[in-house]
This record gives C-alpha cells, sequence and structure tokens, in this order.
C-alpha cells in the first residue's frame, strides 16, 4: 500500500501520532482517513470507529494518487481494513 500510494510519510505521522498524542494513547481501536479536500491539499482524521473524534489535521501538500484511504489501527498494529 505505501509503494503502490507512495505514502510511507502517511504511515510515520499514524504511528507518530498514535504514540505521542495523548487522546490516541488509551484508544484501542482507531479508524484513520485520508481525504482529498482540493488540488493537492488532503484531511489526516482519526475516529475511534464510532465517529468519536481523536485526531484532525489538514495536510497542505501532498502527491497521494488516490481521493481517499481508509486505514485501522487495532492493538498497536496498522492494518488495511481487508486485513482486519
Amino acid at each position: 500500500m505505501a509503494q503502490t500510494y507512495n505514502c510511507y510519510w502517511l504511515i510515520d505521522k499514524i504511528l507518530i501520532e498514535a504514540a505521542l498524542n495523548k487522546n490516541l494513547l488509551k484508544e484501542d481501536f482507531q479508524v484513520w482517513k485520508l481525504t482529498w479536500l482540493r488540488e493537492d491539499v488532503f484531511e489526516l482524521h482519526c475516529s475511534d470507529g464510532n465517529d468519536r473524534e481523536l485526531f484532525k489535521e489538514v495536510i497542505p501538500y501532498s502527491d497521494f494518487v488516490a481521493s481517499h484511504l481508509t486505514l485501522w489501527f487495532s492493538d498497536r498494529v496498522l492494518l488495511l481494513p481487508s486485513e482486519y
């Protein structure tokens, strides 16, 4: 996935936030969504899977090649939803 979408930076960002952000440390399950807003601008959003927002950040520039991506972070493992 990281190679296909050229998004190693996204994996780094999620894992760093998950390790350092106090709101995320106490959540065993997280849903991360990267969504295209306009041009090269994306929004990275994390919820607890029940629509409770835990984290949100606008990414002002990315060369990400898709319009969106969803990843799950469960028990300290980052997964595609199809891998769960």
